[in-house]
């Protein structure tokens, strides 16, 4: 393991990356500061066993806590059976048999509201049940989940509750990139964790705990964060933060024995010493990642010791050793999870990129894409297990509002008929009411699903040209590996343009990296026949402003195809982004033949490719009530000027 001297001479010195999540088992409805009005619903035994369960977790003996939590089922009282689905799904995550944890949060949740459970109970839920989306690349039901339990802590005035719902946002936020909002939520859990230590500690409900665990946890993923500012922004006094701060993580855990937060630590300071050119440093600190892990978490934490040192020896230039390094991460990463196996993949790639293996390079790329995909997918299917399981709810409750009315019914008889009316009545406007949104949603299908006929309309001719394109490279040079680069680039263009059918809107960012590699393409094609510029207005922001995909594409592909001269390198196409009041404004203009000089074949394919336009921004204008428009003529001298209006549209 990595000499501790590493740390302490640093931090003598200086007083003045989106890890995986680990569900740590900090049994926050338990362990509540208030009282409340509603149930407390805490399992006393559970509570006598609290240190116990926790010690085994961050040990990573996982499955040792699996006894005392089938002890908790058995004494039979509704709240130990919350608590005993609570710990059921927390011991599931840590196996990463996410599968098996839905249906114990739908016991517990259906527990929490037949017993009126305390703000405390519900955020405990909330958390763990956010998880579970996390764990499935939901992200946006996660945060609904962690905002929901962090809304209960502070009901409940809870700060142990307050924290882990602030890491669990920090989490999201991270891999969210949203760096800036992540390091916030981290100062609000350091804050709750100081305010858990320097309490009294007279609550009797709650047990005497050292929060100095919870501490190491916010510096490392603190450290995380100034990490990845360091890596965007160069600025020395980040990238001394985080090694302070992983640092100071890494004593607490050692003090503790923490598996977890020492093998995050090292982590945190491998991916320090690798950002500053400390290679050497890095590599020793990434065996120690590994070697402090908990046995149960080794494939994890292998995963991430070779990534790291696959991500150092090539930042170094040691491309043949970071090559093996990334194999081994991957071969670790395939053992664990999905999510890891996508970026060991990439890591692959890139090495084998680098030592110009190319066709291993682009086997690892199609198989990154691929799970890419895939786990974009699993969000659709979550959505519509989300609604059948909000059905399955209503019709549990309306069955034991019918149990109700059963038991009453011999002295409720007259009120129960004329209750019966009234909710006959209530159905029949409901069923009226659903008819009218379905006409609705259908008609909004309709409209999205003309689009995407629209937009893939476009797709195989392009593709053709592009494929030619390449074909007249091969038969140019011969070069197989020249070609294979070039392929791997068409093959990118080809991705990105299915994506669009799908897409309604990219930000103006991606869509002018697409329209320049779709341009570089052609210049393969046709060498020295034409340049290019794409601008972009200073007021508009490339990240936040979105635009309709695939709107400039064939107007750009007519001007290189049908309007400029052979060989002429002062055939020039520009294209800009321009706010026009309170659209967007798209402006291409080239300085070739003009629509009147273009042959009758060209002059078909103009009016092909501009009716799938117009009727992409029809439909754009029946969906949003848009005035969406746009113009083609020919420019006074030479060359053709095409201008599209789209409103103007944002991210948030």
């Amino acid at each position: 393991m990595f000499n501790h001297h590493f740390c302490h001479s640093f931090y003598l010195k200086s007083l003045s990356r989106s890890t995986s999540v680990l569900f740590y088992l900090f049994f926050s409805g338990v362990v509540g500061h208030s009282i409340m009005a509603q149930t407390p619903c805490m399992c006393a035994y559970e509570k006598e066993r609290i240190p116990e369960i926790v010690r085994h977790f961050n040990s990573g003996n996982v499955d040792s806590a699996l006894v005392i939590f089938e002890q908790i089922r058995q004494t039979g009282l509704p709240e130990c059976r919350m608590a005993y689905c609570n710990a059921m799904a927390q011991y599931y995550f840590n196996k990463n048999e996410f599968k098996q944890v839905r249906p114990y949060m739908d016991e517990e949740r259906r527990l929490l509201d037949s017993l009126g459970c305390s703000p405390v109970a519900r955020a405990r839920h909330f958390n763990t049940f956010g998880h579970y989306y996390l764990s499935i690349n939901n992200y946006a039901k996660a945060v609904e989940c962690y905002l929901e339990a962090l809304s209960n802590s502070n009901l409940a005035k809870d700060p142990m509750s307050s924290y882990r719902s602030l890491i669990n946002l920090s989490v999201v936020s991270s891999n969210n990139k949203e760096t800036e909002k992540s390091l916030d939520y981290l100062q609000q859990a350091e804050t709750a964790v100081w305010a858990l230590m320097n309490s009294k500690g007279d609550n009797p409900q709650r047990p005497k705990m050292d929060h100095t665990d919870q501490l190491s946890e916010v510096y490392t993923r603190k450290a995380d964060i100034y990490n990845k500012l360091y890596a965007l922004k160069k600025e020395p006094a980040l990238a001394d933060s985080a090694k302070t701060l992983a640092c100071k993580a890494l004593t607490i855990a050692q003090r503790l024995h923490n598996g977890h937060v020492m093998s995050h630590s090292y982590a945190a300071l491998a991916e320090q010493a690798s950002l500053t050119g400390q290679y050497a440093a890095a590599l020793a600190l990434a065996d120690s990642v590994w070697a402090s892990a908990p046995q149960s978490l080794g494939n994890m934490y292998k995963y991430q010791a070779f990534l790291l040192k696959s991500k150092a020896l090539m930042d170094q230039g040691t491309y043949p050793q970071s090559a093996v390094f990334a194999d081994s991460a991957l071969w670790y990463a395939e053992r664990f999870n999905p999510q890891m196996v996508q970026n060991a993949l990439f890591q692959v790639y890139e090495t084998r990129k680098k030592i110009q293996q190319f066709d291993r390079a682009l086997v690892a790329f199609e198989r990154h894409t691929l799970i890419k995909d895939s786990l974009a997918g699993v969000e659709k299917i979550n959505t519509i297990n989300e609604l059948e399981q909000q059905y399955n709810k209503v019709k549990n409750e309306k069955s034991i509002r019918e149990l109700t009315q059963e038991r009453q019914i011999i002295t409720l008889r007259n009120r129960l008929l004329l209750l019966g009316v009234l909710l006959a009545a209530g159905v029949i406007l409901v069923l009226v009411f659903l008819q009218r949104q379905r006409a609705i949603k259908a008609r909004q299908n309709q409209l999205e699903t003309e689009q995407r006929l629209n937009r893939a309309r476009m797709n195989p001719h392009f593709f053709f040209n592009a494929l030619g394109a390449l074909q007249a490279l091969v038969l140019k040079n011969g070069d197989a590996r020249h070609t294979a680069v070039h392929l791997s680039k068409f093959a990118a263009i080809m991705r990105q343009t299915l994506d669009s059918t799908y897409t309604e809107y990219v930000s103006i960012e991606e869509e002018k990296n697409y329209l320049t590699q779709y341009l570089e393409l052609q210049q393969l094609r046709f060498p020295d026949s034409f340049s290019f510029e794409i601008e972009v207005d200073a007021a508009l922001d490339e990240q936040e402003t979105l635009v309709p995909p695939m709107l400039i594409q064939p107007f750009a592909e007519n001007a290189i195809e049908h309007g400029f001269s052979d060989k002429n390198p002062d055939n020039h196409l520009a294209i800009h982004f321009a706010k026009a009041e309170n659209m967007l404004l798209l402006t291409i203009k080239d300085n070739g033949k003009g629509l009147s000089s273009t042959q009758t074949r060209s002059e078909k394919h103009i009016s092909r490719a501009t009716q799938i336009i117009r009727d992409r921004l029809d439909i754009l204008n029946q969906q949003q009530q848009t005035q969406a428009r746009f113009t083609i003529e020919n420019r006074p001298g030479d060359g053709v000027l095409a201008q599209v209006y789209v409103p103007l549209t944002y991210k948030s």
